[in-house]
């Protein structure tokens, strides 16, 4: 996997089809009836994965304005364009287009958002604590204001037992 430093920028129009946070899903999800949560993020698989089939990843919150990332759905390969009103949307938060800028690890991941690389002793410690393979880790002060409303700081992006990604 490459690894990722995440900067996040202020949109100036609606993003559609790249990284990002707040706004509406580019893609529908499969079963959005079935979601318990707000959308939240979107970010693309580029190599996160080795199942070219995924697009991308949609994280969803457990409350409109704050909360911790409670869901995590694969969108695949044939999803369709997002459909107004098919998911709840978050409140309180801007839309920021993610940058990841792609770094050679020789960085501890001290409170960094990133996708692989090396994190701190803190993030490998919960990783062993919930039984989950890391992938990444997103800090509060990711975007400005704490839009994100974190429950946990950091939240970390692993890998659970069936290899599906989650949030923690």
């Amino acid at each position: 996997m490459k690894e990722y430093i995440i900067k996040a920028k202020m949109a100036e129009e609606p993003i559609v089809g790249k990284d990002k946070m707040g706004g509406k899903p580019t893609y529908q999800p499969p079963n959005p009836e079935k979601i318990n949560g707000f959308f939240f993020m979107e970010l693309y698989n580029r190599e996160i994965d080795e199942d070219t089939d995924i697009i991308c990843w949609q994280f969803y919150q457990d409350d409109d304005f704050a909360g911790a990332l409670e869901e995590v759905i694969e969108i695949r390969k044939g999803a369709s364009a997002y459909i107004d009103g098919s998911v709840k949307l978050r409140r309180w938060i801007n839309e920021y287009e993610l940058e990841l800028q792609e770094y050679t690890s020789e960085y501890d991941g001290k409170e960094v958002s990133m996708i692989g690389g090396n994190p701190s002793k803190e993030v490998l410690k919960d990783c062993k604590k919930h039984k989950i393979n890391y992938v990444g880790v997103l800090y509060k002060n990711i975007i400005p204001y704490d839009d994100t409303g974190f429950v946990l700081d950091p939240v970390i992006i692993g890998r659970n037992k069936l290899g599906k990604l989650y949030c923690d």
